[in-house]
């Protein structure tokens, strides 16, 4: 992937975004294709459905809720 700025090739870097969601404040892991010069980020969409599921299951937990990886293992046992 290319930076639209012109820049080059972005870099895949892995970051925790500090944010805001539903009102709760969370930390999520994501990773994200970013311009080294620009800093510009972007995500393929295998990397933006993996963020929206970080980001779901942050605020989960934030809120004493179930995981998606909680309710696997239970559903499992």
């Amino acid at each position: 992937m290319k930076c639209p700025n012109g820049h080059g090739k972005l870099k895949i870097t892995r970051t925790e975004e500090k944010m805001k969601f539903r009102g709760v404040d969370i930390d999520v892991p994501a990773e994200q294709c970013v311009c080294p010069v620009c800093g510009i980020k972007a995500g393929t969409i295998e990397q933006t459905s993996a963020i929206q599921k970080a980001i779901s299951n942050a605020y989960r937990k934030a809120t004493h809720l179930l995981t998606g990886e909680d309710i696997i293992r239970i559903h499992h046992n």
